[in-house]
Formats: C-alpha cells, structure tokens, sequence
C-alpha cells in the first residue's frame, strides 16, 4: 500500500497540462462523473463527482492533405478553428476526477480521555484519479459529431476518512481509516454533440489496478456501545466511470472556443482497528472488521 500526497497530485496534473498546452490550440474537458465498482462481493457503490482535462492540438491522422487540419489553421483559421475537425485525428494530454463513493454519520458519540463530551461523527469514502490520456477522434456530419475512443494509465486511489467534530465546538479532526493508490490503466469511448460554441460529452470509461486495499463499507456502519463498527471491503480491480459534460476548443489566439468532456477516479484503502486519531486532539473508539 502506497499513500499518496496531495502535492504529488497536483504537480504530476500540473506537468500533464503543461505539456498538452505545448500547442498552440488545447482542448479543455470539465465534466460530471459517477463511478461504479465492479466484481466483489460487497453491495456495488455508485458514487458521484467531476473531473477536468486538457489537451493537445489535434494531429491528423486521416492522410488526407487537400482537407487537413492544418489546412484549416492557416486558411480563414477564425472560422475553421471552432467547426471543423479533421476526418480522424488524436490528441494527448491529462485529465484528473474525484468522486463521493458514501457518506454517513453518527451523533452524540462519546469522546475518549483526555478529552470529554460527545461529538457528531462523519465518515465518506473517496475515489480519485489523475491520467496521462491519449484521444482518438472521428468527425461525423461536418464535425457536428465527434464520436471518440480512449487509452490512458495513470494513478487511481481510494481513501476512507473520518472527521470528528465535538458537540463543544472546538476544532474538528480528521483522519484515514483506510488508504491506497497506485498505477491504474484503461480505455473509454464517448460522443460529442455540438451545442453552439461548446460540445456534449457523454461517455464510459473502464478502469483496472491491481494495487490491494481495502475501503470502510459504509453500509455495515453501525454504533455498538460507545464505539463505532465496521466492515473492511477489498477494493474493487475494476470500474466503470460513467461521465457528462462539456468540451470546449480553446483558439490559439485566445478569440474564441469550441467543446468537449472527460473523467477520473478515486480508490483506496488500509485497516485499523482500535483508536481512530486525526489532526486534532479529539478521538473516538473505532472496530473495524
């Protein structure tokens, strides 16, 4: 088990879009996701989240010359740029997601010493993921549909946290009960319809890792005395991650723009049991099973 940091994250999503942007027309992907596990034996978890992307210029791959890309940059750009796309051309870039996967919570639960009183409990699952992305794409009906398919690999995690917030009211604490992350790798398809200057995205994609964990199945949270309990649930291999949003085409020469959409994915976990202890002082007791 790996935990990751934060500001690996971002740096590692920095770099991606850096390098996308090396070209002088990027394509920018904001979009809502819903991720759904696969093949275990716990109840499926649906969650629901966004994610963001950005890519290169589009290369052309239709071998086509008379009606290519570049032809289209050069000649009357203005005009072409946000309506024409090259018969079958790729894109590279990044995109990075995050999504709820559960969230529940307890109230008037016990403190345990130094510290007294009771406290409302909250615990949620989260799954992420941050890829370098590879997009292929066709235009259909003079580029007013643009169905696509898609390769990536990156980092997917899964975190299960609790935050303690004392009925006091003093400083809340927080803290993983379970963590992981590690290399995922997948593939997706999708469509993009034009809508004035922007495109909609609708599109699925499949994630696997093989990076072991487990995650707090909230379902089985229940309080037992004056302690939480829990089931531990392996995490999933295997995901769906189910999206919609919009895509925009972003000019070169900052004038204008055009669309699409991506997604992303959290996973994770690590076991504990006992005593759950965060950032701050409050504590409570913990069974996980």
């Amino acid at each position: 088990m790996k935990k990751i940091n934060s500001t690996s994250v971002v740096l590692l999503l920095f770099s991606l879009l850096l390098f996308s942007n090396a070209n002088s027309q990027p394509m920018f992907d904001l979009n809502v996701i819903s991720p759904m596990s696969l093949g275990n034996n716990a109840p499926t978890v649906i969650g629901i989240g966004g994610g963001i992307g950005l890519y290169s210029t589009a290369i052309n791959l239709s071998g086509n010359k008379g009606t290519s890309y570049n032809k289209y940059k050069t000649q009357n750009y203005s005009t072409y740029h946000s309506t024409k796309q090259p018969a079958f051309c790729v894109r590279f870039g990044g995109d990075a997601s995050i999504a709820n996967m559960g969230y529940k919570h307890l109230y008037d639960m016990p403190l345990l010493a130094p510290e007294s009183g009771t406290s409302k409990v909250y615990f949620g699952n989260t799954f992420f993921t941050v890829n370098a992305v590879a997009k292929f794409y066709s235009s259909c009906f003079n580029s007013k549909l643009l169905p696509y398919g898609e390769v990536f690999a990156g980092l997917r995690g899964y975190n299960s946290n609790v935050t303690i917030q004392p009925d006091d009211g003093s400083a809340s604490t927080s803290s993983h009960i379970a963590q992981s992350a590690g290399v995922d790798a997948g593939g997706g398809a999708g469509l993009l319809i034009k809508l004035g200057s922007i495109f909609l995205d609708a599109g699925v994609t499949y994630t696997h890792s093989e990076v072991p964990g487990s995650y707090a199945d909230l379902t089985t949270l229940q309080r037992i005395g004056n302690s939480a309990d829990m089931k531990l649930q392996e995490i999933p291999n295997d995901y769906l991650v189910y999206k919609l949003g919009i895509v925009a085409l972003i000019d070169g020469d900052g004038t204008g723009c055009s669309g699409r959409s991506s997604g992303s994915v959290w996973s994770g976990a690590f076991h504990s049991c006992g005593h759950i202890l965060g950032g701050g002082h409050s504590h409570i007791s913990i069974h996980l099973h």
